[in-house]
């Protein structure tokens, strides 16, 4: 009777693995005749991979140390399972320790298995100041003798700068007037300079 040769062990407890496999059956009759017959199994990987430590849609807060305005932030660096192995890579936000101003930052990780699914794993970063800037005004003026001819008063350069005006990030320094007859003026820096009318 012909023999039945083929793939050891049997094809039908044999594991495949992903991909493309070639199959050949052959036949031999008692005499040597032998005719061969080929198919292919093919493995396809459709399952993506899953984190299992991603804080997904979590904001952490970094608080800067004072006298500071910018720090390093460190963080878990995601890990995904996946039924074929897969590989994380870091696809969007600064890296893990690099030194990070005030602002917010987006953080992704991206899994990827061997067969192209993917799984991502979004978190976020925010820096923040958490110190006050610290500024020292003038003590009142008292001005007895107005401009000549008017009667009003120009206040010299530098004699209502404050005292002591800083931050551990960079700041602006405004200031607000409001005049005796309640009208309201505003600018930035010093207001040495400005026309005061009579009044409080």
């Amino acid at each position: 009777s012909p023999s039945l040769s083929g793939p050891t062990p049997a094809v039908g407890n044999r594991h495949f693995e992903n991909g493309v496999t070639i199959i050949t059956y052959s036949v031999e009759d008692a005499v040597g005749h032998v005719v061969s017959c080929d198919f292919t199994v093919t493995v396809t990987d459709d399952e993506d991979p899953t984190f299992v430590n991603c804080p997904e849609g979590v904001i952490f807060t970094v608080g800067l140390f004072s006298d500071d305005c910018q720090g390093g932030a460190i963080w878990s660096i995601p890990v995904a399972d996946d039924n074929c192995g897969a590989s994380v890579t870091q696809t969007d936000g600064p890296l893990q320790g690099e030194i990070l101003t005030v602002g917010t930052y987006p953080i992704q990780y991206t899994a990827e298995d061997d067969a192209g699914n993917t799984a991502t794993c979004n978190f976020t970063i925010e820096v923040i100041d958490t110190e006050d800037p610290v500024i020292v005004c003038p003590g009142n003026v008292v001005v007895d003798e107005t401009n000549d001819g008017v009667c009003n008063w120009t206040s010299p350069a530098g004699s209502l700068t404050p005292l002591l005006a800083g931050s551990n990030c960079p700041a602006t320094i405004t200031w607000e007037v409001v005049n005796p007859d309640g009208s309201v003026a505003n600018g930035s820096n010093d207001v040495s300079g400005y026309t005061f009318e009579l009044g409080t």
